[in-house]
């Protein structure tokens, strides 16, 4: 398909706008070896940043970083080929505009590494570039979801930079290509540059902090555009001069107060953990024993506390014993000592002897001591 007398025009136009335009970014780090201005690009594993990051620079899209770092090399699996955070510095576009490009590795491809990853790069932003003119945030345009990932990863960004970032933020939407088979795709879908962009800032809006009367800019660069293509030429040079003027103008965000936080996955394994912790040490405490309502013992502790206690009742309890019988049952030992003897007479006349116990006088009773 060829372009009509129109496009080329425009096409043209554009190309010499991108070319001279003036840059009205200021240098905000004099001496700094990163020049204004710095452009940072975030975003899941897989979805295109290394590649951006290299045609932003104008090398390749398949550009190898010749240090081997763990960034600016694109990959072609699934596996993350981006494993640090990287400053780079060149020209854009290979014109003669400098500029910072920072390529980061992906969040949510593997936990274990995750807080190294936020560690290294709230480092390097806060002590190395210290100021960042944009913040590009990529998305799969194959994916349309925002799934559960992609929200942790942006409420991330979040709790890092706060939500002031969110005036220094363009969205990128990567394989979104303009080739005629996935142009016809999308317009059987009805979905457009325009839908997609006032679609997700609706999302964005209503699951982000983002200021009610903010609308996040979104733009639709294809690193694997064609370049015999002028259709895919035109609109690579639409959306980079679009990246270009809001990164230039906007007021740089500050990097000093930024901070390492976590994820929400890895909040919820640090919680898992506390809990962990609390639940052995209740099931540690649960055979404690505890007296006098205050004073609690272990096993161990509470033995010998008992034994203690054996001794001292046994220790009372014999002294007890001694002290009861030495009150108490004196007096049936004396009795056994003592008996009452009854003198009667001896005569034959039994009529006159007494029979009842009041019949006798008290000198018929005589008490005899063993």
């Amino acid at each position: 398909m060829t372009l009509g007398i129109q496009d080329a025009i425009r096409f043209w136009t554009l190309t010499w706008l991108l070319h001279h335009i003036e840059s009205a970014s200021v240098d905000v780090a004099q001496g700094s070896p990163y020049p204004s201005p710095r452009i940072v690009i975030l975003g899941g594993t897989g979805v295109g940043k290394s590649s951006l990051a290299n045609v932003l620079l104008g090398r390749d899209k398949g550009y190898e970083d010749p240090q081997r770092r763990g960034c600016f090399t694109a990959g072609s699996g699934i596996d993350p080929i981006t494993t640090s955070t990287c400053p780079e510095v060149g020209t854009w576009l290979s014109s003669n505009w400098p500029v910072t490009v920072v390529d980061t590795p992906g969040f949510g491809d593997d936990i274990t590494n995750e807080r190294k990853v936020i560690d290294e790069l709230v480092d390097v932003l806060k002590n190395d570039i210290r100021f960042v003119h944009s913040f590009v945030i990529a998305f799969n345009g194959e994916s349309p979801r925002m799934t559960s990932s992609l929200k942790s990863m942006i409420r991330l960004f979040e709790k890092m930079f706060g939500t002031e970032f969110w005036k220094n933020v363009i969205l990128e939407v990567t394989r979104w290509s303009y080739d005629e088979r996935s142009m016809s795709n999308r317009e059987s879908r009805e979905e457009t540059e325009a839908t997609w962009t006032k679609e997700w800032n609706n999302k964005f809006h209503s699951l982000f902090d983002i200021p009610a009367n903010l609308d996040l800019n979104a733009v639709f660069i294809d690193s694997f555009y064609d370049p015999k293509s002028s259709r895919e030429q035109l609109q690579f040079g639409t959306y980079t001069s679009t990246l270009w003027n809001f990164t230039v103008n906007v007021k740089p965000f500050e990097c000093k107060d930024i901070k390492i936080a976590l994820t929400e996955l890895m909040e919820a394994q640090e919680a898992i953990a506390s809990l962990k912790n609390e639940l052995i040490k209740a099931k540690d405490g649960s055979d404690d024993m505890c007296v006098f309502w205050s004073v609690c013992f272990n096993p161990a502790q509470f033995g010998g506390f008992g034994g203690v206690m054996m001794i001292m009742g046994a220790l009372l309890g014999g002294g007890s014993l001694l002290t009861f019988q030495n009150l108490c049952c004196s007096s049936e030992n004396q009795s056994s000592k003592i008996h009452i003897e009854i003198q009667s007479d001896d005569d034959d006349d039994d009529a006159n002897e007494p029979t009842n116990l009041d019949d006798y006088d008290e000198d018929d009773f005589r008490v005899v001591y063993n």
